[in-house]
């Protein structure tokens, strides 16, 4: 099921937190916190990977900004709804699907 959402026509800025260091990540997002423009977080694996699904939280705590599981989720339409669920219940805004799975995922 393809979502109808609204698209906001602003530049804005990705923020891909990437990195490794939980604490800088959590430093980043209370620095970000307020910032004035398009902004959003994005949560990578490479950070996901040290503390697991508990980071999504953690970040959202720390920042008012839009938060991205960046998963890259590609995966039968089962798993990827409950991977892209899990993310959502730990706080994510949004998640990222790799559209060549076909629209089944969406």
């Amino acid at each position: 099921m393809v979502m109808n959402m609204q698209m906001r026509k602003e530049h804005g800025l990705i923020i891909a937190f990437d990195m490794e260091d939980v604490a800088f990540a959590a430093n980043l997002a209370k620095d970000l916190k307020g910032a004035e423009g398009n902004f959003a977080i994005t949560i990578g694996r490479t950070l996901e990977m040290q503390t697991g699904k508990g980071i999504i939280a953690k970040i959202k705590e720390f920042s008012d900004l839009p938060l991205i599981y960046d998963e890259k989720i590609a995966d039968i339409p089962y798993i990827s709804r409950k991977i892209a669920e899990k993310a959502y219940d730990a706080g994510a805004d949004a998640v990222i699907v790799q559209g060549f799975v076909g629209s089944d995922v969406f």
